[in-house]
C-alpha cells in the first residue's frame, strides 16, 4: 500500500502476509514531490 502525506513524501507500506495487527511492515520512504497531485489511483 502506498501512502502520501501533505508535504508531498510518499511512503510504502509493504504487506506481512499475516492477517491482525502485525499486517504491514515499517514505512518506507519511496519518493517525495508528490503533493503537487491532487487525486492518486
Amino acid at each position: 500500500m502506498l501512502g502520501r502525506l501533505p508535504n508531498g513524501d510518499m511512503y510504502l507500506y509493504a504487506s506481512t502476509g499475516n492477517a491482525g495487527t502485525a499486517t504491514f511492515t515499517a514505512r518506507v520512504k519511496s519518493g517525495t514531490g508528490w503533493n503537487m497531485y491532487k487525486n492518486m489511483i
